[in-house]
């Protein structure tokens, strides 16, 4: 089979097509700061990634819980403290 210019310039054009693709790719990650642009690029690192940020997400809403939690935690408490202070001004008026 014989070679021609017009087959030699294709495939040329092709190569310097698919390294335009490349350097896009590679400037992009410069510009962002992300190896993973799509996850298509890594599957698996981008499962990853969505799995942590699932974990701090459910750290996130624990962290809001406790101080949920504290805060009705110190009302409880004000308002035990008072129901005490009642019941021990009701046992001094009733001896």
């Amino acid at each position: 089979m014989r070679i021609t210019n017009n087959m030699l310039v294709n495939n040329m054009i092709n190569s310097i097509g698919s390294n335009l693709v490349r350097m896009d790719k590679f400037q992009n990650r410069l510009a962002t700061g992300k190896k993973i642009q799509v996850p298509s690029d890594d599957p698996v690192v981008a499962a990853r990634a969505l799995k942590l940020r699932t974990d701090v997400s459910e750290v996130d809403q624990y962290k809001r819980n406790v101080k949920d939690a504290q805060s009705w935690l110190e009302v409880t408490e004000g308002v035990l403290g008072n129901v005490g202070d009642v019941l021990h001004r009701a046992r001094e008026l009733a001896v």
